[in-house]
This record gives C-alpha cells, structure tokens and sequence, in this order.
C-alpha cells in the first residue's frame, strides 16, 4: 500500500464509479420530417384516418354521425365509397385481402369490423368483434409482425395503445400521454432495426402533431411517454382534430378534413455519451427539415419534449384538387 494509504487500483475504481454516475450511454435519435405535398379532395372523405397498400388510398371518414370508406387509385382518382353504417369510424389498416377499422358508438358500444377486399374495393363486411369490454374508445388500428395495435381516444388524463393477438384477443395495453389521439401506424426505417409507433393527435382547430414511441420500450407498468413530437399544417377550411396517418418506407400521408399531405420522415438512432444527460434540439437543415437529440435515460414530460413544427418544403408541389 501506498505511503498516503490510498491504493491506486481504488482510485482507479472510485474514478470509474464516478464515470457510471455522470456519464451514461444515450440514444441521439435524428428525425427528418418535411411536407412535399397536398392533395385536396372534393369532399371530407379523409375527415377520420387514411391507408395505402397495393396501389389503392384507402380513407374513412365520419360526417353527421355517418361513417364511409373510399378507395382511391394511386391518382386519387374516388373508385368507391362504402358507406353502409352509421357508427364512427376511426383510423384504418388494410391487411391482405381485408380492411380492417374500429367502429364505436359510444365509449362503452365499439367493434373492430373487418371489410373484404376484391380486386383492392369493398365486396362486404367479414365480421365483427366486440371489444366493448375495453370501456374506452379505440380511434385508429394498425397491423404489425402478426399483432393488431389501437389507440383510444381521450381528451382527458393518458389514453392507452391496446395490443390485440390476430384473432383480436386482448393481448396487453400500455398508457401513454397521447391525448386527443386519432391514428396509429408502426413503422421502421431502413438504416435501423428498430420499430416506432407513430401517434397522431391533436385538439379541435388548433393544432396537429405526431408523437412518436419506440415500439419495444413501450411499458404496462409504467406511464410511456414519446421520445419525439413533430407538428404539421392545419390547413383546412374547417375545424378538425388531427386525424390518422399511414407510412410506406420513406413516405407519410396525413389525413386532415379533406386534405392529404404527402411528406417524407426518416429516423436515425446512434448511441453516444452523454456526460449529465442533457437533452437538446438541433435544429437544422432549412425549412420544415429538423434533427433533434434525446437523452432515453432522462425524465421528462411532454410539455419538454423536443417539438418542431413542419412548414411546407421549399420544394412543395401545388395542391391537387380532386
């Protein structure tokens, strides 16, 4: 032992516990997000949710309490409108050959009802399960790697995402602080392996946001809360809450009233070192494009989460009428 009754193996340890306290490993997540498009259709067919497979848009639309899906070409040229009900529809998924959307009279009255699909129209309603017993309503559903995702709608408190087997069993659900949420969609990026869940919500005639969870983090325990929250345009002519939204690779579509935008949104995670665990936003790379880092071993609340709002791109296209 040294002269000063210190050995310098516990210097050496009392130095790296005080490395473990101050400096962790965080996840800089990087998110490029900007609208490049509009499409304005003749009517408020896409005043509730919007999907995409197979070359078929397909959009739900609630108006006068009367809920209807359209089918539109890769134009957006109206193919259908399915409008046999008059319960609220909310957010849709389309999965192989059905359509799948959640249809709720009241918090207490909701079914997920299934749509055939032939030849990418509605031929029929497939069947219906009850998932009443949830006493809350579920405004959007997605499909991912065999398991069925929705969100509820809340307006007060946290609202929950529900995880449903593929025979719509109830699997497990996760509180959130999503309000005034409307679609759902899972995602991931081609750069990463990880898989996000992308929430759309917003109230009444003000704003519009996406909130963003990563989809293996999400958990039963705990209150989650979103690693990401990016804003969009509100331009409609009248007042509507954020609706649903779909994403296919690198493109995001986003339903507002009679308005879809078109947008690109890309994801990057690297883990880094973060000495005192100091979340930042970067802002960067012009208009309606921003990167931000966030600390995945920070608390925080939405109110401090990294935010952005999303202008047209420099290169956005006109608005189509349709």
């Amino acid at each position: 032992m040294p002269k000063n009754g210190f050995s310098t193996n516990g210097l050496f340890v009392a130095f790296f516990l005080i490395i473990t306290l101050f400096a962790y490993p965080t996840l800089a997540i990087e998110v490029d997000f900007w609208i490049e498009e509009q499409v304005e259709l003749d009517g408020y067919y896409a005043e509730q949710g919007v999907d995409y497979q197979g070359g078929y848009f397909y959009t739900s639309n609630t108006a006068l309490v009367l809920g209807s899906i359209s089918v539109f070409d890769q134009n957006w040229e109206l193919l259908q409108t399915y409008d046999d009900f008059d319960e609220h529809i909310g957010d849709i998924t389309v999965v192989g050959d059905e359509l799948v959307a959640p249809l709720c009279s009241s918090s207490d009255q909701c079914v997920i009802r299934r749509y055939q699909l032939d030849n990418g129209l509605i031929s029929g309603i497939t069947l219906d399960h009850d998932i009443s017993d949830l006493g809350f309503e579920i405004a959007g559903m997605d499909y991912d790697d065999n398991i069925y995702y929705g969100v509820e709608y809340s307006e007060n408190g946290t609202a929950f995402i529900v995880q449903f087997s593929e025979t719509f069993e109830y699997d497990a659900q996760y509180e959130i602080t999503s309000l005034y949420a409307n679609g759902i969609e899972i995602a991931s990026f081609d750069s990463i392996s990880e898989r996000y869940v992308f929430i759309s919500r917003g109230d009444i005639g003000v704003n519009a946001y996406v909130d963003i969870y990563r989809l293996y983090d999400l958990q039963e325990s705990e209150l989650n809360e979103p690693i990401y929250t990016f804003e969009y345009p509100t331009n409609i002519p009248l007042p509507f809450h954020a609706e649903g939204l779909t994403i296919d690779e690198n493109q995001i579509w986003l339903a507002q009233g009679n308005i879809i935008y078109l947008g690109f949104i890309d994801i990057n995670e690297e883990e880094d070192i973060d000495i005192g665990g100091d979340d930042s936003a970067d802002d960067s790379g012009g208009i309606g494009c921003f990167i931000a880092t966030v600390s995945t071993t920070s608390s925080s609340t939405n109110a401090n989460l990294p935010t952005q709002s999303a202008d047209l791109h420099p290169h956005q296209r006109p608005a189509k009428n349709i």
